[in-house]
Protein backbone atom coordinates (compact mmCIF):
# COMPACT_ATOMS: atom_id res chain seq x y z
CA UNK A 1 0.00 0.00 0.00
CA UNK A 2 1.12 3.01 -1.05
CA UNK A 3 1.27 6.30 1.48
CA UNK A 4 -0.67 8.33 -0.44
CA UNK A 5 -3.06 5.23 0.02
CA UNK A 6 -2.34 4.70 3.09
CA UNK A 7 -3.25 8.34 3.53
CA UNK A 8 -6.25 7.99 2.40
CA UNK A 9 -7.78 5.15 4.47
CA UNK A 10 -6.57 6.93 7.41
CA UNK A 11 -9.06 9.91 6.17
CA UNK A 12 -11.51 7.97 4.92
CA UNK A 13 -11.67 6.43 8.85
CA UNK A 14 -11.56 9.68 10.18
CA UNK A 15 -14.53 10.89 7.87
CA UNK A 16 -16.63 7.96 9.59
CA UNK A 17 -15.48 8.46 12.91
CA UNK A 18 -16.66 11.78 12.78
CA UNK A 19 -20.13 11.59 10.76
CA UNK A 20 -22.86 12.40 13.34
CA UNK A 21 -25.81 12.12 11.31
CA UNK A 22 -26.36 8.67 12.64
CA UNK A 23 -27.03 9.96 16.48
CA UNK A 24 -28.03 6.71 17.65
CA UNK A 25 -24.77 4.75 16.89
CA UNK A 26 -22.86 7.51 19.45
CA UNK A 27 -21.99 6.64 22.91
CA UNK A 28 -24.08 7.94 25.08
CA UNK A 29 -21.39 9.38 27.27
CA UNK A 30 -20.60 11.88 23.97
CA UNK A 31 -24.24 12.11 22.57
CA UNK A 32 -25.41 14.83 25.23
CA UNK A 33 -22.40 16.89 24.51
CA UNK A 34 -23.15 16.72 21.01
CA UNK A 35 -26.52 17.81 21.61
CA UNK A 36 -25.33 20.19 23.75
CA UNK A 37 -23.80 22.37 21.14
CA UNK A 38 -27.11 23.08 19.51
CA UNK A 39 -27.05 21.34 16.22
CA UNK A 40 -23.69 23.47 15.55
CA UNK A 41 -21.07 21.59 13.10
CA UNK A 42 -18.78 19.77 15.90
CA UNK A 43 -15.69 21.27 13.02
CA UNK A 44 -16.28 24.52 13.86
CA UNK A 45 -15.56 23.80 17.93
CA UNK A 46 -12.30 25.14 18.92
CA UNK A 47 -10.05 22.63 21.37
CA UNK A 48 -11.00 24.85 24.49
CA UNK A 49 -15.05 24.58 23.23
CA UNK A 50 -14.39 20.80 22.68
CA UNK A 51 -12.37 20.18 25.82
CA UNK A 52 -15.98 22.07 27.82
CA UNK A 53 -18.50 20.09 26.02
CA UNK A 54 -16.00 16.67 26.87
CA UNK A 55 -16.13 18.09 30.23
CA UNK A 56 -19.94 18.37 30.51
CA UNK A 57 -20.50 15.22 28.83
CA UNK A 58 -19.00 13.18 31.68
CA UNK A 59 -20.88 15.73 33.39
CA UNK A 60 -24.19 14.51 32.46
CA UNK A 61 -23.44 11.21 32.12
CA UNK A 62 -22.05 10.61 35.76
CA UNK A 63 -25.11 12.54 37.36
CA UNK A 64 -27.60 10.43 35.14
CA UNK A 65 -26.01 7.14 35.19
CA UNK A 66 -25.69 7.08 39.46
CA UNK A 67 -26.38 3.80 41.16
CA UNK A 68 -29.31 5.56 42.89
CA UNK A 69 -31.14 6.85 39.84
CA UNK A 70 -33.90 4.66 38.45
CA UNK A 71 -36.29 6.90 36.41
CA UNK A 72 -34.25 10.11 36.03
CA UNK A 73 -31.80 8.87 33.86
CA UNK A 74 -29.31 8.48 30.59
CA UNK A 75 -32.55 6.53 29.22
CA UNK A 76 -35.17 9.33 30.36
CA UNK A 77 -33.05 12.14 28.52
CA UNK A 78 -33.33 10.13 25.76
CA UNK A 79 -36.62 9.93 25.41
CA UNK A 80 -37.39 13.24 25.71
CA UNK A 81 -34.92 14.72 23.10
CA UNK A 82 -36.66 12.60 20.58
CA UNK A 83 -38.35 15.55 18.55
CA UNK A 84 -37.32 18.04 20.23
CA UNK A 85 -36.24 21.28 19.23
CA UNK A 86 -32.68 22.68 19.95
CA UNK A 87 -33.70 25.14 23.07
CA UNK A 88 -35.68 22.17 24.40
CA UNK A 89 -33.07 19.99 24.19
CA UNK A 90 -30.27 22.10 25.62
CA UNK A 91 -32.94 22.11 28.74
CA UNK A 92 -33.72 18.62 28.92
CA UNK A 93 -29.44 17.64 28.97
CA UNK A 94 -29.07 19.93 31.97
CA UNK A 95 -33.20 19.72 33.79
CA UNK A 96 -31.94 16.53 35.91
CA UNK A 97 -28.71 16.49 36.28
CA UNK A 98 -28.50 17.60 39.72
CA UNK A 99 -30.94 15.27 42.32
CA UNK A 100 -29.80 16.39 45.52
CA UNK A 101 -31.94 14.04 48.29
CA UNK A 102 -31.79 11.29 45.72
CA UNK A 103 -27.92 11.30 45.04
CA UNK A 104 -27.25 11.91 48.53
CA UNK A 105 -25.94 15.85 47.88
CA UNK A 106 -23.73 17.37 45.29
CA UNK A 107 -20.89 15.88 43.60
CA UNK A 108 -17.76 17.30 43.50
CA UNK A 109 -17.98 17.59 39.60
CA UNK A 110 -21.46 19.47 40.54
CA UNK A 111 -20.14 21.59 42.89
CA UNK A 112 -16.97 23.25 40.28
CA UNK A 113 -20.22 24.81 38.73
CA UNK A 114 -22.17 26.21 41.06
CA UNK A 115 -20.18 26.36 44.89
CA UNK A 116 -20.43 29.97 45.16
CA UNK A 117 -23.59 29.96 44.25
CA UNK A 118 -24.90 28.22 47.79
CA UNK A 119 -24.50 27.44 51.17
CA UNK A 120 -24.54 23.74 52.39
CA UNK A 121 -25.13 23.82 56.24
CA UNK A 122 -24.50 20.52 58.42
CA UNK A 123 -28.24 19.15 58.56
CA UNK A 124 -28.08 18.72 54.62
CA UNK A 125 -30.23 22.46 53.74
CA UNK A 126 -29.36 24.35 50.92
CA UNK A 127 -29.37 28.08 51.39
CA UNK A 128 -28.77 30.70 48.07
CA UNK A 129 -25.49 32.42 48.80
CA UNK A 130 -25.85 36.23 50.05
CA UNK A 131 -22.79 37.11 48.12
CA UNK A 132 -23.79 39.13 44.86
CA UNK A 133 -23.73 36.59 42.07
CA UNK A 134 -22.78 37.30 38.12
CA UNK A 135 -26.16 39.13 36.09
CA UNK A 136 -26.10 34.89 34.37
CA UNK A 137 -27.35 33.79 37.29
CA UNK A 138 -29.66 36.50 38.81
CA UNK A 139 -31.97 36.48 35.26
CA UNK A 140 -32.17 32.63 36.60
CA UNK A 141 -33.12 33.23 40.30
CA UNK A 142 -35.23 35.95 38.39
CA UNK A 143 -37.52 33.64 36.55
CA UNK A 144 -37.26 31.00 39.35
CA UNK A 145 -38.73 33.56 41.57
CA UNK A 146 -35.47 33.10 44.11
CA UNK A 147 -33.88 35.46 46.24
CA UNK A 148 -30.60 35.83 47.79
CA UNK A 149 -29.85 34.01 51.37
CA UNK A 150 -33.17 31.62 50.16
CA UNK A 151 -33.58 27.93 51.65
CA UNK A 152 -33.99 26.02 48.55
CA UNK A 153 -37.24 23.49 49.40
CA UNK A 154 -36.48 20.09 47.07
CA UNK A 155 -40.12 19.91 46.55
CA UNK A 156 -40.29 23.51 44.85
CA UNK A 157 -37.16 23.70 42.60
CA UNK A 158 -34.16 23.26 44.58
CA UNK A 159 -32.91 20.34 41.71
CA UNK A 160 -33.94 22.30 38.44
CA UNK A 161 -33.02 25.48 39.66
CA UNK A 162 -28.93 24.30 40.54
CA UNK A 163 -29.12 22.21 37.51
CA UNK A 164 -29.82 25.23 35.08
CA UNK A 165 -27.14 27.17 37.25
CA UNK A 166 -25.12 24.62 35.73
CA UNK A 167 -26.51 25.25 31.96
CA UNK A 168 -26.23 28.59 32.46
CA UNK A 169 -22.62 28.84 33.34
CA UNK A 170 -21.65 25.76 30.61
CA UNK A 171 -23.18 27.85 28.25
CA UNK A 172 -22.24 31.12 28.77
CA UNK A 173 -18.87 29.70 28.94
CA UNK A 174 -19.13 28.09 25.42
CA UNK A 175 -19.73 31.02 23.72
CA UNK A 176 -21.44 29.67 20.47
CA UNK A 177 -23.13 32.82 19.90
CA UNK A 178 -20.69 35.74 18.69
CA UNK A 179 -23.13 38.20 19.15
CA UNK A 180 -23.35 38.58 23.01
CA UNK A 181 -26.78 40.29 22.78
CA UNK A 182 -28.59 37.19 22.37
CA UNK A 183 -27.23 35.41 25.11
CA UNK A 184 -29.42 36.78 27.67
CA UNK A 185 -32.07 35.90 25.35
CA UNK A 186 -31.15 32.44 25.30
CA UNK A 187 -30.35 32.04 28.98
CA UNK A 188 -33.61 32.93 29.65
CA UNK A 189 -35.24 30.66 26.81
CA UNK A 190 -33.48 27.98 28.84
CA UNK A 191 -34.00 28.63 31.76
CA UNK A 192 -38.61 28.81 31.33
CA UNK A 193 -37.68 25.27 30.01
CA UNK A 194 -35.90 24.15 32.67
CA UNK A 195 -38.38 25.82 35.53
CA UNK A 196 -41.40 24.61 33.95
CA UNK A 197 -40.08 20.46 34.54
CA UNK A 198 -41.15 21.48 37.92
CA UNK A 199 -44.18 19.12 38.31
CA UNK A 200 -47.16 18.78 39.91
CA UNK A 201 -48.42 22.88 40.74
CA UNK A 202 -51.33 24.05 41.55
CA UNK A 203 -52.32 27.74 41.00
CA UNK A 204 -50.21 30.27 43.20
CA UNK A 205 -51.93 32.80 45.93
CA UNK A 206 -53.22 35.14 43.51
CA UNK A 207 -54.94 32.51 41.41
CA UNK A 208 -52.10 32.10 38.55
CA UNK A 209 -51.76 28.86 36.71
CA UNK A 210 -48.25 27.99 36.85
CA UNK A 211 -47.12 28.88 33.26
CA UNK A 212 -48.90 32.02 33.85
CA UNK A 213 -46.66 32.79 37.07
CA UNK A 214 -43.67 31.94 34.83
CA UNK A 215 -44.59 34.35 32.33
CA UNK A 216 -45.11 36.75 34.76
CA UNK A 217 -41.39 36.49 35.75
CA UNK A 218 -40.36 36.29 32.81
CA UNK A 219 -41.75 39.50 32.14
CA UNK A 220 -40.00 40.76 34.82
CA UNK A 221 -36.51 39.94 34.13
CA UNK A 222 -36.88 40.31 31.04
CA UNK A 223 -37.31 44.66 31.76
CA UNK A 224 -35.04 44.58 34.83
CA UNK A 225 -32.27 42.87 33.11
CA UNK A 226 -33.13 44.52 29.23
CA UNK A 227 -33.25 41.32 27.86
CA UNK A 228 -34.71 42.80 24.85
CA UNK A 229 -37.31 39.83 24.03
CA UNK A 230 -40.59 41.18 22.52
CA UNK A 231 -44.08 40.28 23.61
CA UNK A 232 -44.53 37.10 21.25
CA UNK A 233 -40.98 35.62 21.76
CA UNK A 234 -41.97 35.24 25.79
CA UNK A 235 -45.40 33.85 24.80
CA UNK A 236 -43.25 31.71 22.52
CA UNK A 237 -40.66 30.78 25.08
CA UNK A 238 -43.28 29.87 27.54
CA UNK A 239 -45.38 27.63 25.55
CA UNK A 240 -42.20 25.64 24.45
CA UNK A 241 -41.35 25.04 28.36
CA UNK A 242 -45.45 24.04 28.50
CA UNK A 243 -45.17 21.30 26.04
CA UNK A 244 -41.54 20.33 27.45
CA UNK A 245 -43.12 19.69 31.01
CA UNK A 246 -45.73 17.96 29.33
CA UNK A 247 -43.78 15.50 27.59
CA UNK A 248 -41.69 15.25 31.09
CA UNK A 249 -44.65 13.60 32.42
CA UNK A 250 -46.52 12.22 29.22
CA UNK A 251 -46.61 8.74 30.71
CA UNK A 252 -48.95 9.96 33.28
CA UNK A 253 -51.68 9.81 30.47
CA UNK A 254 -50.35 6.58 28.74
CA UNK A 255 -53.71 4.34 27.65
CA UNK A 256 -51.96 1.16 29.20
CA UNK A 257 -52.11 0.85 32.51
CA UNK A 258 -49.63 -1.77 32.79
CA UNK A 259 -47.10 0.88 30.99
CA UNK A 260 -48.18 3.55 33.45
CA UNK A 261 -47.18 0.98 36.26
CA UNK A 262 -43.89 -0.17 35.57
CA UNK A 263 -42.88 3.47 35.48
CA UNK A 264 -44.23 4.23 38.71
CA UNK A 265 -42.39 1.51 39.98
CA UNK A 266 -38.90 2.77 38.24
CA UNK A 267 -39.07 5.85 40.67
CA UNK A 268 -39.92 3.83 43.56
CA UNK A 269 -35.43 3.45 44.36
CA UNK A 270 -35.08 7.21 43.77
CA UNK A 271 -36.80 7.35 47.07
CA UNK A 272 -36.01 4.50 48.60
CA UNK A 273 -32.78 3.24 49.52
CA UNK A 274 -33.24 0.03 50.60
CA UNK A 275 -35.04 -1.36 47.21
CA UNK A 276 -31.59 -0.40 45.42
CA UNK A 277 -29.90 -3.46 47.05
CA UNK A 278 -30.58 -7.98 46.26
CA UNK A 279 -32.23 -8.03 49.43
CA UNK A 280 -34.81 -6.06 51.54
CA UNK A 281 -37.10 -6.74 54.07
CA UNK A 282 -40.96 -6.72 53.80
CA UNK A 283 -41.01 -3.38 55.97
CA UNK A 284 -38.73 -1.72 53.43
CA UNK A 285 -41.41 -2.84 50.46
CA UNK A 286 -43.80 -1.61 52.96
CA UNK A 287 -43.05 1.69 53.49
CA UNK A 288 -42.14 2.26 49.96
CA UNK A 289 -45.39 1.12 48.77
CA UNK A 290 -47.26 3.14 51.23
CA UNK A 291 -45.49 6.34 50.25
CA UNK A 292 -46.20 5.92 46.45
CA UNK A 293 -49.65 5.02 47.60
CA UNK A 294 -49.79 8.13 49.41
CA UNK A 295 -48.40 10.24 46.76
CA UNK A 296 -51.26 9.12 44.29
CA UNK A 297 -53.73 9.66 46.72
CA UNK A 298 -53.09 13.34 46.96
CA UNK A 299 -52.07 14.11 43.51
CA UNK A 300 -54.40 16.14 41.50
CA UNK A 301 -55.09 14.95 37.85
CA UNK A 302 -55.54 18.71 37.29
CA UNK A 303 -51.69 19.91 38.04
CA UNK A 304 -49.97 17.79 35.75
CA UNK A 305 -50.81 18.78 32.59
CA UNK A 306 -50.27 22.76 31.47
CA UNK A 307 -50.66 25.03 28.29
CA UNK A 308 -50.21 28.50 27.42
CA UNK A 309 -52.12 30.87 25.21
CA UNK A 310 -53.01 27.82 23.09
CA UNK A 311 -56.41 26.84 22.98
CA UNK A 312 -55.59 23.76 20.40
CA UNK A 313 -53.21 22.65 23.42
CA UNK A 314 -56.05 23.23 25.81
CA UNK A 315 -58.56 20.77 24.18
CA UNK A 316 -55.78 17.85 24.03
CA UNK A 317 -54.59 18.46 27.60
CA UNK A 318 -58.31 17.91 28.72
CA UNK A 319 -58.21 14.44 27.09
CA UNK A 320 -55.14 13.80 28.49
CA UNK A 321 -55.99 15.02 32.50
CA UNK A 322 -58.79 12.97 31.65
CA UNK A 323 -56.83 9.85 31.01
CA UNK A 324 -54.52 10.63 33.60
CA UNK A 325 -57.15 11.40 36.13
CA UNK A 326 -58.78 7.35 35.68
CA UNK A 327 -54.74 6.10 35.87
CA UNK A 328 -54.40 7.40 38.87
CA UNK A 329 -57.47 6.31 40.82
CA UNK A 330 -56.48 3.08 38.91
CA UNK A 331 -52.61 3.03 39.92
CA UNK A 332 -53.95 3.54 43.06
CA UNK A 333 -56.29 0.69 44.07
CA UNK A 334 -52.92 -1.40 42.54
CA UNK A 335 -50.31 -0.50 44.93
CA UNK A 336 -52.63 -0.50 47.74
CA UNK A 337 -53.59 -4.02 46.96
CA UNK A 338 -49.55 -4.88 46.83
CA UNK A 339 -49.21 -2.76 50.14
CA UNK A 340 -51.79 -4.95 51.83
CA UNK A 341 -50.09 -8.07 50.55
CA UNK A 342 -47.09 -6.42 52.14
CA UNK A 343 -49.00 -5.70 55.40
CA UNK A 344 -50.58 -9.11 55.75
CA UNK A 345 -47.05 -10.55 55.37
CA UNK A 346 -45.68 -7.92 57.96
CA UNK A 347 -48.73 -8.94 60.35
CA UNK A 348 -47.96 -12.56 60.28
CA UNK A 349 -44.06 -11.82 61.11
CA UNK A 350 -44.62 -9.30 63.45
CA UNK A 351 -46.75 -12.10 65.13
CA UNK A 352 -44.14 -15.20 64.72
CA UNK A 353 -40.80 -13.31 65.72
CA UNK A 354 -40.65 -9.92 63.82
CA UNK A 355 -39.36 -8.50 60.33
CA UNK A 356 -37.80 -10.79 58.00
CA UNK A 357 -36.42 -10.79 54.57
CA UNK A 358 -39.13 -10.51 51.80
CA UNK A 359 -38.06 -13.55 50.17
CA UNK A 360 -38.21 -15.47 53.13
CA UNK A 361 -42.27 -14.99 52.77
CA UNK A 362 -42.38 -14.82 49.21
CA UNK A 363 -39.79 -16.84 47.41
CA UNK A 364 -37.12 -16.25 45.41
CA UNK A 365 -37.41 -13.89 42.43
CA UNK A 366 -36.87 -16.33 39.78
CA UNK A 367 -34.10 -14.49 38.03
CA UNK A 368 -31.24 -17.32 37.59
CA UNK A 369 -30.73 -21.36 37.18
CA UNK A 370 -30.34 -21.54 40.62
CA UNK A 371 -33.23 -19.58 41.63
CA UNK A 372 -35.76 -20.76 39.14
CA UNK A 373 -36.99 -23.93 40.87
CA UNK A 374 -37.45 -21.89 43.85
CA UNK A 375 -40.30 -22.36 46.50
CA UNK A 376 -43.14 -19.53 45.54
CA UNK A 377 -45.60 -18.38 48.12
CA UNK A 378 -48.89 -17.86 45.66
CA UNK A 379 -47.65 -22.06 44.66
CA UNK A 380 -49.44 -22.65 48.21
CA UNK A 381 -52.46 -20.29 47.41
CA UNK A 382 -55.80 -21.49 45.41
CA UNK A 383 -55.69 -19.43 42.29
CA UNK A 384 -59.33 -17.78 41.72
CA UNK A 385 -59.18 -15.59 37.91
CA UNK A 386 -61.61 -13.32 39.57
CA UNK A 387 -63.70 -12.56 42.42
CA UNK A 388 -67.62 -13.39 42.69
CA UNK A 389 -70.35 -11.19 41.76
CA UNK A 390 -70.88 -9.22 44.74
CA UNK A 391 -67.75 -7.92 44.95
CA UNK A 392 -66.98 -4.60 43.21
CA UNK A 393 -63.35 -4.71 41.32
CA UNK A 394 -61.42 -2.78 38.78
CA UNK A 395 -61.10 -5.37 36.10
CA UNK A 396 -58.20 -3.27 35.04
CA UNK A 397 -56.36 -3.35 38.16
CA UNK A 398 -56.67 -7.12 38.18
CA UNK A 399 -55.10 -8.25 34.99
CA UNK A 400 -52.35 -6.27 35.61
CA UNK A 401 -51.92 -8.23 39.18
CA UNK A 402 -52.42 -11.39 37.60
CA UNK A 403 -51.17 -10.55 33.93
CA UNK A 404 -48.07 -8.37 34.73
CA UNK A 405 -46.28 -5.32 34.13
CA UNK A 406 -44.61 -3.74 31.05
CA UNK A 407 -41.04 -3.45 32.33
CA UNK A 408 -39.06 -5.97 34.47
CA UNK A 409 -38.33 -4.60 37.97
CA UNK A 410 -35.33 -5.95 39.68
CA UNK A 411 -36.81 -5.58 42.99
CA UNK A 412 -40.17 -7.24 42.34
CA UNK A 413 -41.98 -9.54 40.45
CA UNK A 414 -44.15 -8.25 37.50
CA UNK A 415 -47.00 -10.21 38.45
CA UNK A 416 -48.29 -10.19 42.21
CA UNK A 417 -50.45 -13.02 42.68
CA UNK A 418 -51.09 -12.93 46.53
CA UNK A 419 -52.24 -9.27 46.04
CA UNK A 420 -54.30 -10.54 43.64
CA UNK A 421 -55.47 -13.29 45.64
CA UNK A 422 -56.48 -11.05 48.16
CA UNK A 423 -58.37 -8.35 45.92
CA UNK A 424 -60.43 -11.27 44.36
CA UNK A 425 -62.01 -12.51 47.61
CA UNK A 426 -62.07 -8.52 49.06
CA UNK A 427 -62.81 -6.51 46.53
CA UNK A 428 -62.69 -2.41 46.53
CA UNK A 429 -64.76 -2.19 49.74
CA UNK A 430 -62.79 -4.75 51.79
CA UNK A 431 -59.54 -3.34 50.34
CA UNK A 432 -60.48 -0.02 52.04
CA UNK A 433 -61.76 -1.61 54.88
CA UNK A 434 -57.87 -3.27 55.57
CA UNK A 435 -55.95 -0.20 55.18
CA UNK A 436 -57.12 1.33 58.48
CA UNK A 437 -54.73 -1.73 60.11
CA UNK A 438 -52.23 -1.85 57.36
CA UNK A 439 -49.79 0.63 59.17
CA UNK A 440 -46.06 0.99 58.80
CA UNK A 441 -44.40 0.30 61.31
CA UNK A 442 -46.46 -3.16 61.89
CA UNK A 443 -47.14 -3.66 65.60
CA UNK A 444 -49.40 -6.30 67.59
CA UNK A 445 -52.36 -4.62 68.36
CA UNK A 446 -52.57 -3.92 64.55
CA UNK A 447 -51.40 -6.86 62.95
CA UNK A 448 -54.10 -8.66 65.16
CA UNK A 449 -56.82 -6.23 63.57
CA UNK A 450 -55.28 -6.93 60.45
CA UNK A 451 -56.01 -10.48 59.95
CA UNK A 452 -59.37 -10.56 61.19
CA UNK A 453 -59.92 -7.65 58.03
CA UNK A 454 -59.71 -10.62 55.76
CA UNK A 455 -62.26 -13.81 55.49
CA UNK A 456 -61.55 -16.77 56.93
CA UNK A 457 -61.26 -18.79 54.11
CA UNK A 458 -58.09 -16.68 52.56
CA UNK A 459 -56.69 -15.50 55.63
CA UNK A 460 -56.00 -19.32 56.30
CA UNK A 461 -54.81 -20.14 53.23
CA UNK A 462 -51.95 -17.47 52.83
CA UNK A 463 -50.99 -18.10 57.07
CA UNK A 464 -50.89 -21.82 55.57
CA UNK A 465 -48.67 -20.74 52.63
CA UNK A 466 -46.52 -18.80 54.68
CA UNK A 467 -45.86 -21.68 56.98
CA UNK A 468 -44.47 -23.44 53.88
CA UNK A 469 -42.22 -20.69 53.12
CA UNK A 470 -40.95 -20.02 56.60
CA UNK A 471 -39.53 -23.32 57.70
CA UNK A 472 -37.83 -21.73 60.85
CA UNK A 473 -41.18 -20.37 61.78
CA UNK A 474 -43.55 -22.69 60.83
CA UNK A 475 -44.75 -23.55 64.05
CA UNK A 476 -45.05 -19.88 65.46
CA UNK A 477 -47.00 -19.45 62.45
CA UNK A 478 -49.43 -22.11 62.63
CA UNK A 479 -50.22 -20.84 66.27
CA UNK A 480 -51.00 -17.51 65.21
CA UNK A 481 -54.89 -18.76 64.70
CA UNK A 482 -54.88 -19.28 68.41
CA UNK A 483 -54.15 -15.89 68.84
CA UNK A 484 -57.19 -14.51 66.97
CA UNK A 485 -61.00 -13.53 68.72
CA UNK A 486 -63.68 -16.59 68.40
CA UNK A 487 -66.06 -14.19 67.08
CA UNK A 488 -63.53 -13.42 64.20
CA UNK A 489 -63.74 -16.96 63.05
CA UNK A 490 -67.95 -17.46 63.69
CA UNK A 491 -67.45 -14.11 61.38
CA UNK A 492 -67.40 -16.49 58.49
CA UNK A 493 -69.89 -15.60 55.63
CA UNK A 494 -71.46 -18.72 55.85
CA UNK A 495 -71.60 -19.50 59.33
CA UNK A 496 -73.23 -16.19 59.97
CA UNK A 497 -75.82 -16.65 57.51
CA UNK A 498 -76.20 -20.29 59.47
CA UNK A 499 -76.39 -18.11 62.60
CA UNK A 500 -78.70 -15.49 61.61
CA UNK A 501 -81.42 -18.58 60.58
CA UNK A 502 -80.77 -19.74 64.15
CA UNK A 503 -79.64 -23.06 63.13
CA UNK A 504 -77.23 -23.78 65.57
CA UNK A 505 -76.40 -27.08 65.12
CA UNK A 506 -75.17 -26.53 62.14
CA UNK A 507 -73.22 -23.45 62.88
CA UNK A 508 -71.34 -25.78 65.38
CA UNK A 509 -70.91 -28.14 63.04
CA UNK A 510 -69.52 -25.33 60.73
CA UNK A 511 -67.36 -23.84 63.04
CA UNK A 512 -65.79 -27.25 63.70
CA UNK A 513 -65.28 -27.88 60.45
CA UNK A 514 -63.49 -24.63 59.48
CA UNK A 515 -61.25 -25.06 62.64
CA UNK A 516 -60.51 -28.63 61.56
CA UNK A 517 -59.83 -27.43 57.81
CA UNK A 518 -57.29 -24.84 59.01
CA UNK A 519 -55.02 -27.29 60.78
CA UNK A 520 -55.33 -29.40 58.43
CA UNK A 521 -53.89 -26.87 55.97
CA UNK A 522 -51.08 -26.26 58.49
CA UNK A 523 -49.76 -29.96 58.85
Amino acid sequence: MTSDENNLMKESSLENRNDLTKMDEIPLVSRFGLYSIMQQDISTLSESQLQKVEEISFLVYDSMEAPSRSFHDIEHLSDLTKGADPIQTAAIIFHDIIYASTDGGLSDAQRKYIDDIIVEKDDGKIFITENKLEEDIEIVMEIFGFSYGQELNPFKGLNEFLSNCIATRFYKSLNLNNSSSSWPSLNAKITVCIEATIPFRGRDDEGRTAREALFHRLESANQKYKIGMSEDEMVEAIQRAAILSNRDVENFSSKDLADFLSNSFKLMPETNVALRGKTFYLSDYAIALKKMAGFLEFLDPNNIYSFFRDPHESMELREKTAIAKKNIRAALTYFQCIYLEMSLLSAIAELSGGDVPISYFRGDKPNSLSRGSSRQIHRFLKYRRKPSRSISYDPKVLRVLQKGLKKDIPFTTNTSPVASFLYTHIGDEGLQACMKHAVYPMDRENALLLLQCIPFQPMIEVLGACSQMAVFRSSKIKNIVNLLPPEYIESNAAITAAFKKKEKGVFLTMTRKLKYKFHHMLK
